[in-house]
């Protein structure tokens, strides 16, 4: 693990490694160490799940996405939600999760939402659903699975926080937002 700081999701790794504690690489001790178990993240388009997502599919459902997304659900006792406490269940209404990115000033990141208090306060006015603004980072990782276990619409701009969505109920749907300069096919499914 690398030497970013130890944020909400850092507890993910706690998952793989139950027994023993994750280690970086400078905590390590400066002798030999030999692994007998050792898991290796891949960042971004190098991950395996993503490869090859710029070609056409048909869009069918992915067992391996499926198998990832129940084994993170069991480990945090979300995989089986009772649908009668569903806020949307409780209240009658849809319930809408909105994805924020909240960018640190200078950061070198494009992806934002210019009008996104203009677009939540349309979509809080104007329809009869339970909206919910969320940013990620700073919430814990398993109120996150229980937010996205109840969510009937989930909106956000392309990036990280939207692979939420594979841990969303069968029902739900995703609107995710793209830059106008902004194209892949893997996109558009």
């Amino acid at each position: 693990v690398n030497e970013a700081n130890r944020g909400n999701f850092f507890s993910l790794w706690n998952v793989f490694s139950p027994a023993a504690p994750v280690t970086r690489l400078s905590e390590m001790p400066k002798t030999r160490v030999c692994a007998k178990k050792l898991v290796v993240a891949l960042p971004g388009g190098t991950n395996f799940i993503w490869k090859d997502c710029w070609r056409p599919n048909d869009c069918q459902e992915s067992s391996l996405l499926q198998s990832f997304s129940r084994f993170f659900l069991s480990k945090y006792n979300r995989l089986e939600e009772d649908p009668k406490t569903a806020l949307h269940v409780i209240s009658g209404r849809m319930r809408i999760l909105f994805c924020k990115r909240n960018v640190k000033p200078g950061a070198a990141i494009s992806r934002v939402i210019l009008n996104e208090d203009e677009l939540l306060r349309v979509m809080k006015s104007t329809t009869d659903a339970d909206v919910t603004e969320i940013d990620f980072a700073v919430i814990p990782y398993e109120e996150q699975l229980r937010l996205i276990r109840i969510t009937d619409l989930f909106v956000g701009m392309h990036g990280a926080g939207m692979t939420h969505a594979m841990f969303m109920p069968e029902h739900s749907v995703v609107l995710e937002l793209f830059p106008l300069d902004f194209w892949t096919q893997a996109a558009m499914r």
